[in-house]
């Protein structure tokens, strides 16, 4: 999956908070795949909240890492971690090994992909296909099928597929995520009955587009399903005792607010040399609001940022360059290494920032008031899977020199 935007999140509410529940759950494992961001982290930290303990899976080490540690100290419960690419034998292998050396009860196959989404063409490399139909498909049966034999001698277990409403209805902008989502339902159909009977539950989650990453690009990302609500109610689903839910078909029911127009969005940054990654920042930034300002750091603070070789384009060039943007209001230019004075005088509704850091972390880095909301916008990558950045076009310029 990618990831997650991370929205300003609600404190969890503890679901199901009955001594009898609590000395249940802290007995009970939840292996969740895609855990590093969007959704996955959602779960994650939602299930410990609950009382569970937790296997998270990933292939981003630092987001994973980071994860563990946050639960563990919040949450005084067990979090192992699986470091690996769900898309090769070996990292699946790893997974598959996870389910009984950890003694899981519950697997959530949440790791998902969808590269179409906010593109105007249907993907057709061979090799980008593979990986859509790897992550979204392949590793979910293939992880499922191990679980189901682990669970089966284990006396019984859970197996919840995140799946999506392009499982249940085609879109043709997203032809080949929608082809990867009806093949994993199709095997969920197939095998669900036959599973239960030897006590394997079976629960497939068809949701709308929640507000995570995936969506972040587009423009009514605030008014998705809320993936912290979503997560509490898939907590519950896994209390039952007399009956369970096959599968539950999610759809939003937020509206889009009207004073949108009127609130103030901030981004901060050095834009140095503009790329593909600026522009989706700053498009989506836009979309939160009606009017964006852009506070880009001075040459000065950039040097203290950066190193005495920075910036490339003065401070003035910088500012013109992102004035041109029809999407972008004002720009402004700030002397600080951190944004803090010039959010306060300001004073934004909402504060976009890069996913290296969490919503908490942002805020005590840039010391950003409490009543203003942040949004994390998650990073952009080439076709190879390398980071946009300033920093990497000019590295790969001075490659190209020698």
């Amino acid at each position: 999956m990618a990831r997650m935007v991370n929205l300003q999140a609600r404190k969890p509410r503890r679901v199901g908070n009955t001594k009898k529940q609590r000395g249940v759950r802290a007995k009970k494992t939840v292996l969740i795949t895609g855990a590093a961001s969007g959704f996955g982290t959602y779960l994650a930290e939602t299930f410990a909240h609950a009382g569970y303990n937790l296997v998270v899976h990933a292939r981003e080490k630092k987001k994973l890492t980071r994860l563990q540690s946050a639960i563990i100290k919040k949450e005084h419960v067990r979090c192992s971690t699986v470091i690996a690419d769900i898309r090769n034998s070996r990292g699946l292998g790893a997974l598959q090994k996870a389910l009984s050396a950890h003694r899981v009860h519950i697997l959530i196959n949440n790791a998902g992909i969808n590269p179409e989404l906010g593109s105007d063409s249907t993907v057709s490399d061979v090799s980008n296909i593979n990986d859509i139909v790897l992550t979204n498909m392949s590793a979910a049966i293939a992880l499922s099928t191990s679980a189901f034999e682990y669970f089966k001698v284990a006396g019984g277990g859970i197996i919840i597929n995140i799946n999506s409403i392009a499982g249940l209805r085609g879109n043709y902008r997203e032809s080949v995520y929608s082809a990867s989502k009806f093949g994993l339902r199709g095997f969920s159909e197939s095998v669900k009955d036959a599973w239960l009977k030897h006590g394997v539950k079976m629960i497939d989650v068809y949701s709308g587009a929640l507000s995570t990453g995936m969506s972040a690009t587009r423009p009514d990302v605030e008014h998705l399903i809320d993936p912290q609500e979503l997560a509490e109610f898939l907590v519950g689903l896994c209390t039952t005792e007399s009956f369970f839910v096959r599968d539950i078909n999610v759809q939003r029911t937020r509206k889009t607010k009207g004073n949108d127009s009127e609130k103030i969005v901030f981004v901060n940054g050095v834009f140095d040399l503009l790329h593909p990654g600026h522009i989706q920042l700053l498009k989506f930034a836009k979309s939160l609001g009606g009017k964006l300002i852009v506070a880009i750091n001075s040459d000065r603070s950039t040097r203290l940022l950066k190193g005495p070789e920075r910036p490339i384009h003065d401070e003035q060039f910088r500012k013109a360059a992102l004035e041109h943007l029809n999407f972008v209001d004002k720009v402004v230019v700030f002397d600080d290494k951190r944004p803090t004075k010039v959010i306060r005088q300001l004073k934004p509704h909402v504060v976009v920032k890069g996913d290296e850091r969490t919503e908490k972390e942002a805020r005590e880095t840039d010391k950003i008031p409490a009543d203003i909301k942040i949004m994390t916008f998650p990073t952009v990558t080439d076709a190879h899977g390398n980071k946009l950045s300033t920093t990497a076009t000019i590295e790969k310029i001075q490659r190209v020199r020698r």
